[in-house]
């Protein structure tokens, strides 16, 4: 019934190295899980930096057009009918509401967005590296999620931007072909 103390020690040995063996597999599993986790939030944070570039660049867009069409309109001085004078107005009226629109949408893209930070005060307490690893997975991917729903929110005013622009320029041209087949 009694073992030999070589035999117990020699499977205690067996037991431990396999522990070890799994324990540093686990942890290599989790270290590769964590490199993704953290890839994947720097590309969500590279994806908004984005959105604010081209932002910045069509607000400037936006306003040097708003500036052009709201100084640039009038209605001819010949005797130009009621209805055409209506549609010129209306066309311009059309151009100046869609780029202001598209203006506060590009602006709503601008507006200073609240980051996710990964809280690790308490973290630095953990004494298992696994369990350490796992919470900063989990943290990495509330933080991507919150950071994906934020940005989907600035793509749907993006979006809105482009369109409401794209009103705009046509209205703006098409104000501006009558105005000139008028004169």
């Amino acid at each position: 019934m009694d073992q030999p103390i070589g035999q117990v020690q020699s499977q205690f040995n067996i037991e431990n190295a396999d522990w070890s063996r799994e324990k540093a597999q686990a942890t290599e599993t989790l270290r590769i899980l964590l490199d993704s986790v953290k890839a994947e939030y720097e590309a969500e944070q590279e994806r908004a930096s984005a959105f604010e570039g081209r932002s910045g660049i069509l607000l400037t867009l936006l306003s040097a057009l708003l500036v052009y069409d709201a100084t640039s309109f009038a209605i001819p001085q010949n005797t130009v009918g009621i209805k055409i004078a209506s549609i010129l107005v209306s066309m311009e009226l059309i151009s100046i509401l869609s780029l202001i629109v598209a203006i506060f949408s590009t602006l709503t893209v601008l507006r200073p967005r609240e980051f996710h930070r990964l809280d690790c005060r308490n973290m630095l307490s953990e004494i298992e590296p696994g369990s350490l690893m796992i919470r900063l997975i989990n943290a990495y991917n509330e933080s991507t999620r919150l950071a994906g729903l934020q940005i989907a929110h600035r793509e749907t005013r993006f979006k809105a931007a482009i369109f409401a622009s794209v009103i705009g320029v046509l209205a703006l041209v098409l104000s501006r072909i009558i105005q000139v087949y008028v004169s």
